[in-house]
């Protein structure tokens, strides 16, 4: 069953439980956020890490700001084939993202891997 836009998911209380890892484990944008929790950052989606969030929820948060050149620990918001707005990576530096996916987990990538793409910055300036 498909969440809904508003519906909330539990997040593991770590990005580093093995439960974020194993079954259905973690999806893109929910490794982005625990990014942050693991950080001691805001949630990027305003909502005290209460699992609410999504991938539509982080391009629309009223905390990030759309920028032209990313920084680390921006959050890339891809268009894939399957529609706008369908992937999130977390920014590192020179070119690179990291992101988790299918049967690869968590890996590194190269921004601009997909053709479009949003940026947005969750960090004070």
């Amino acid at each position: 069953m498909a969440l809904q836009v508003n519906e909330a998911r539990p997040y593991p209380k770590t990005l580093w439980s093995a439960d974020a890892h194993t079954g259905t484990g973690i999806d893109c944008s929910s490794f982005c956020i625990l990014c942050y929790k693991e950080a001691g950052c805001s949630d990027p989606n305003n909502t005290n890490y209460d699992g609410n969030g999504n991938t539509w929820s982080l391009r629309d948060s009223s905390v990030g700001t759309t920028v032209i050149v990313p920084a680390p620990a921006d959050i890339i918001l891809y268009d894939t084939p399957g529609g706008a707005c369908a992937h999130a990576a977390l920014y590192i530096g020179n070119g690179k993202c990291i992101e988790i996916g299918g049967s690869a987990g968590i890996h590194e990538t190269q921004l601009g891997e997909y053709p479009s793409y949003i940026i947005r910055s969750f960090l004070p300036l």
